[in-house]
């Protein structure tokens, strides 16, 4: 008696109306090359308007927004930030703003996705944690003297999360995918270091935030496919 398996693969596509393959078929030209998005404008952001949309949920449920803005992976990356706040606010916010953002998504046909890595050859999506310990209105990570104006609590910090980092990555960076993302090129964090405005740094120091009230630094490596408490409490 013969047995006989047969696997019905199902193959996967992302399809987007931004990407440069569709310029022949209505696009009018207004295709947004690799890596070409980073702050696209309409015509080429055809998202511009179910940004601000999602934005307006968000607000009205009480989630403030900082700002909105296209990215730079071409066929439709965008970013959607939230100021800063406490930790379990963070925590509730990032799971208001996937919910939000995939709901209003599907009532305009659309399709809203967190994967670190989804399409090949294009910037992946990270979800950077900003950190700041303040006391008295201040950051207790601000010393003008310092490495990028760092305070010695500060590093000390960082000196925790470079040592815990490849431990911390089962809970900031928990699936197959999340590994597709940390590759060279892309701005996603490759090298398990500190450094003043380098996002190929596992901890990168905004150069715009260096004042008493905001001196901060962000960790890289987390994405959205972690459990955002675990991962926020970890690291």
């Amino acid at each position: 008696m013969a047995f006989e398996n047969e696997v019905h693969r199902t193959g996967y596509r992302l399809e987007s109306a931004e990407g440069m393959w569709n310029s022949p078929h209505g696009g009018l030209g207004h295709y947004i090359p690799m890596h070409g998005g980073y702050h696209a404008i309409p015509p080429k952001d055809s998202l511009y308007n179910l940004r601000s949309e999602m934005c307006l949920h968000l607000e009205a449920m009480g989630v403030p927004v900082k700002y909105h803005h296209h990215e730079v992976g071409g066929p439709g990356q965008s970013e959607i930030e939230t100021p800063m706040m406490g930790l379990l606010e963070s925590g509730d916010a990032t799971m208001l703003v996937k919910y939000v953002t995939k709901m209003t998504a599907a009532a305009h046909n659309q399709t809203v996705t967190f994967m670190p890595k989804p399409l090949f050859g294009e910037a992946g999506n990270g979800m950077h944690f900003h950190q700041m310990l303040i006391k008295d209105g201040l950051s207790l990570f601000y010393d003008p003297d310092g490495y990028a104006g760092l305070s010695q609590t500060a590093l000390y910090y960082i000196g925790g999360l470079l040592l815990h980092s490849p431990a911390l990555l089962a809970l900031t960076n928990p699936s197959t995918n999340s590994f597709r993302r940390l590759v060279p090129g892309y701005e996603a964090p490759v090298n398990l270091f500190f450094s003043l405005g380098n996002r190929s740094a596992a901890v990168r120091i905004p150069k715009y935030a260096k004042s008493p009230t905001s001196q901060r630094f962000e960790y890289r490596p987390p994405d959205a496919t972690c459990n955002v408490y675990l991962a926020l409490t970890a690291s």
